[in-house]
């Protein structure tokens, strides 16, 4: 019995050579699937981290400041150090991998005039007051960046938390982008854009993942500056 179950078994294989070699390339591609599943999950996460300490980053100056950044100096000054402070993208991990607070980021110029006499072509390191500032100069990011604020004075606690299951359908942003967005009097929402350009989630398709923080600011100071 079992020798004419192989045999009948060897009889399928030969008679139907194109049937395994589809059987095997399925078996390949739901492979490949699995793999980039599994390194998409684990840049999200990473993501996430990043976004935590995007978060924490922005009630501390919130809290200290009693303002959202306004445009253009102290919110690219914002932005400049927050892309030190996490400078590496998840989604590129052939990319040069830096320190936190050593951007290597060419991008970053100083512009306005006069020019910096002292200007390298290097980026400025958004951790020293000597060469992340200089009196009369003001720098700013060129290209695109991967850390985004936005001000929305009419932004509630009520859409951020619907948010959660049904986010805007223009946050779309490069794979990797953490973006910020505040109301400018008392709440501040992080999200962070996944492989698919698209806010990530909780594992299994849960809810989307995004940081919503209360503070209490100075609205009617925003942009009397």
């Amino acid at each position: 019995m079992l020798l004419r179950t192989c045999l009948f078994l060897i009889t399928i294989v030969c008679a139907c050579p194109g049937a395994v070699l589809a059987q095997e390339s399925e078996m390949e591609r739901q492979t490949r699937q699995m793999e980039r599943r599994m390194v998409n999950e684990q840049a999200d996460f990473q993501l996430y981290l990043q976004m935590m300490k995007v978060n924490n980053y922005l009630y501390q100056y919130c809290l200290w400041n009693h303002r959202w950044p306004e445009p253009i100096d102290q919110e690219n000054q914002v932005i400049n150090q927050l892309s030190e402070l996490i400078p590496n993208n998840p989604y590129k991990p052939d990319q040069l991998q830096e320190s936190a607070g050593e951007s290597t980021d060419p991008d970053y110029r100083y512009v306005n005039q006069p020019l910096n006499e002292d200007y390298s072509g290097r980026a400025a390191s958004g951790f020293s007051r000597q060469s992340s500032y200089v009196p009369d100069n003001s720098y700013e990011a060129y290209g695109s960046k991967k850390i985004k604020l936005k001000f929305n004075p009419s932004l509630t606690i009520q859409e951020a938390e619907e948010w959660q299951s049904d986010p805007p359908d223009d946050w779309q942003e490069s794979p990797g982008t953490i973006t910020g967005i505040s109301n400018g009097m008392n709440l501040v929402v992080v999200w962070g854009a996944g492989a698919d350009s698209r806010p990530i989630r909780v594992p299994g398709g849960g809810k989307v993942r995004l940081f919503i923080t209360n503070i209490l600011m100075d609205a009617e100071g925003y942009g009397n500056n």
